[in-house]
């Protein structure tokens, strides 16, 4: 899943607020475990609140027994709330999470105009019950230092190079020593943040470099007939995300053949 756009928010009430680019908050179950996975957030998001807010650039909230990972937040938060920080209380904000329970791995955000009067503010989460896992923050764009978190501070350059993902165990096209699912894709060095192969695989092109053709043939005919969770499943090459390669994803494909070249 993804969302991407603008949130404009005023406390007219005093009520609680659960806000996220993705998710406002998300509620436990009384069992089982909660998991997001392959999602992003792109969500320039104004917040005037005061207490009780908890914003984060992906999601504001998760309750326990939740499994985030491979999701990724961009855009922006700023809090226009003008009181003291001693009257904001039981807020938290955070660059990918403002309040966390559970787990989060390999996991980025890069957050631009990141400001709040709020206390509990951290750069990638503001509060966490639980661990981090191979995440990272771009410390650049945030404009906010403070991470009190496991997750790694990041210049624009690092975050826009393969190595500093791939070193850390994330799973790229290009690459299969952390696996051959293709989870994420970054084509070349300094052109932009890693993004998810499905981003990529709904217009046909399933393999670096960009542009759709024979490299991308090749790649889906090594995925064929594959479902997810079995060895060679590629989601790169799963351009309708139903967890399985196949004729709708050739479809695909055909429908963008040499674009791009």
């Amino acid at each position: 899943c993804s969302a991407a756009g603008i949130i404009r928010t005023i406390n007219t009430n005093g009520s609680s607020l659960y806000l996220g680019g993705g998710v406002g908050q998300l509620y436990w179950l009384t069992s089982g475990t909660n998991t997001v996975t392959y999602c992003f957030a792109d969500m320039d998001t104004t917040v005037d609140w005061g207490n009780f807010c908890r914003a984060g650039g992906f999601i504001g909230q998760t309750s326990r027994s939740t499994v985030l990972n491979n999701c990724y937040a961009k855009g922006s938060i700023k809090d226009l709330d003008s009181d003291p920080i001693s009257t904001i209380r039981f807020s938290y904000y955070g660059g990918f999470i403002g309040v966390a329970n559970g787990n989060i791995s390999n996991c980025f955000c890069a957050i631009d105009s990141f400001t709040s009067g709020a206390a509990n503010v951290r750069a990638f989460g503001g509060t966490l019950s639980g661990t981090e896992t191979a995440c990272f923050w771009d410390s650049t764009a945030c404009g906010f230092t403070t991470a009190n978190t496991d997750a790694a501070a990041k210049t624009t350059v690092q975050m826009q190079m393969v190595s500093t993902f791939t070193d850390a165990g994330w799973d790229f096209a290009g690459e299969a020593a952390n696996g051959t699912t293709d989870v994420w894709r970054m084509s070349a060095d300094g052109v932009g943040y890693p993004q998810l192969s499905w981003e990529f695989g709904r217009r046909g092109d399933f393999a670096c470099p960009d542009g759709v053709g024979v490299d991308d043939l090749e790649a889906m005919q090594m995925a064929w007939l594959t479902v997810e969770g079995q060895a060679g499943y590629s989601i790169a090459c799963d351009a309708d995300s139903n967890g399985r390669i196949d004729i709708a994803d050739f479809k695909v494909l055909a429908r963008y053949w040499k674009d791009g070249i």
